[in-house]
């Protein structure tokens, strides 16, 4: 059963969303009542998203499940990113996402799949789903939004009386990280012997990983910033698994500085981020290790399937299998012009 879903501009949404926010709070002149009304939008819109997440999730799953031909187009449609759908349909079939086995079955078997584990879906059910996914981001960019809120107005706080210790931040060993993650892909890829098999997999992995880089990399760089204006932390690159100079940048762009700029003297850090917006982050010392682990694990495992994926793309151009350069696109989404330089590299 096929059902038209509703085009939803979710960037709007949460555009919406924090417009709302920010005009609530800025009617309020006292930083300390401020911070008070920011904490309470936050913690209404945290209910709200964990009223709204179960239903949604459920029927996300249905809808998907019995809909399987487009993942990207299914992960617009409800705003979320291809890890995140293929994470709440593998729940939904009582599996666990991240665990070695973790596997959709194919295409062709999932709406069986989808009705032996409850999850029917009808012409409501797509529509339904779309409208809790858009409640669901407003509520997120709310909780977002009232987050930064609550850390201007502590950073505020700080410029006013000096910096905060933290603890010496820890250090992950990023060479093991990486060395486990290349371990992990190269296990599940030596029992997948067929080549296409092989490539919708190794797409599957480096989209996924794709998307949570692109997820976690703002939540890295608003711990490095704090940290770096706010606290006496130091060794801050090392625990972030970046440079010197990729602190640098990340600073810059922080600060609103010039690719060329240097960073104002450390005792004046304060009051630039208070400046620029930056957010004091609750706990950053222990976020910032722990969002870079989880970081170097996926660029680890979208480095290592790359190159297995890629060595699929020319095995599936060729005999005997002969697909075409825009069905391989489609499959491991990326543009058309990107398999034809893979095929004649």
């Amino acid at each position: 059963m096929t059902t038209t879903l509703p085009t939803i501009d979710y960037a709007d949404v949460r555009a919406g969303a924090v417009a709302d926010v920010r005009e609530t709070l800025q009617q309020i002149a006292d930083p300390k009542a401020r911070r008070a009304a920011a904490d309470e939008i936050r913690e209404t819109a945290f209910l709200s998203m964990a009223t709204i997440r179960p239903e949604r999730d459920e029927l996300i799953a249905a809808y998907a499940l019995h809909h399987p031909e487009d993942r990207d187009a299914l992960a617009q449609a409800f705003g979320i990113v291809r890890s995140t759908l293929r994470r709440i349909q593998l729940e939904a079939l009582g599996q666990t996402w991240g665990e070695a086995g973790a596997k959709l079955p194919a295409k062709a078997d999932r709406p069986r799949a989808a009705e032996d584990a409850g999850l029917n879906c009808t012409d409501e059910t797509g529509p339904k789903a779309v409208d809790l996914a858009t409640r669901f981001q407003d509520s997120s960019a709310r909780w977002k939004e009232a987050l930064d809120q609550i850390g201007l107005a502590d950073a505020e706080a700080i410029a006013a009386s000096g910096r905060r210790v933290v603890p010496k931040l820890d250090r992950p060993d990023f060479a093991s990280i990486r060395k486990q993650a290349e371990e992990q892909v190269n296990k599940e890829f030596a029992t997948i012997s067929r080549p296409d098999e092989r490539l919708e997999r190794a797409a599957e992995i480096v989209n996924e990983a794709q998307d949570e880089l692109d997820r976690l990399i703002e939540d890295r760089d608003k711990a490095i910033a704090s940290l770096t204006c706010y606290t006496t932390a130091r060794g801050i690159n090392l625990s972030a698994g970046l440079s010197r100079t990729g602190v640098l940048r990340v600073m810059q762009k922080a600060l609103k500085l010039g690719r060329d700029a240097a960073l104002p003297a450390r005792e004046q850090l304060a009051a630039a981020g208070k400046d620029a917006g930056v957010p004091m982050v609750k706990d950053a010392h222990e976020a910032l290790p722990r969002i870079a682990r989880e970081y170097e694990t996926h660029r680890a495992l979208r480095d290592a399937a790359m190159p297995i994926r890629n060595a699929a793309i020319p095995v599936m151009a060729a005999a005997p299998y002969e697909w075409a350069h825009q069905r391989i696109a489609d499959e491991i989404g990326v543009p058309a012009s990107y398999v034809t330089r893979t095929v004649n590299a």
